[in-house]
């Protein structure tokens, strides 16, 4: 699988010139959060997650997202999702084939859909 460049995720969900790329994001769409902390010792992994994505642990390189997600077991739980800064919001972006499950019902209270009840 060829990895997208951030500046192609920008062009190809349109998002205006002034977002900026804010960091590759490990989101657990199911549960609707973001790896927030980990640690990864020889007999311990722990893992802590958070609602909000600008709250989340930003990787600028997708390859040491995807370590991590490997060596946190996530593999099967988990997604790396692009994140942008828009100046009010951050949003996120996941792969077209995650789509479905990233559109799952939540009750984030941070998530679009719940901000304009």
């Amino acid at each position: 699988m060829s990895i997208p460049t951030p500046e192609q995720i920008k062009k190809d969900a349109r998002l205006p010139e002034n977002a900026n790329f804010h960091g590759w994001l490990i989101h657990n769409p199911e549960c609707d959060d973001f790896l927030f902390k980990y640690k990864d010792g020889a007999h311990v992994i722990s893992k802590k997650w958070c609602r909000l994505p600008d709250a989340a642990i930003r990787f600028n390189r997708y390859t040491r997202a995807l370590k991590v997600l490997q060596n946190l077991e996530l593999d099967n739980l988990a997604i790396i999702v692009a994140a942008f800064d828009l100046g009010s919001q951050i949003i996120v972006i996941g792969p077209d084939v995650f789509q479905e499950r990233m559109s799952l019902p939540s009750d984030n209270p941070f998530r679009a859909g719940h901000l304009n009840r």
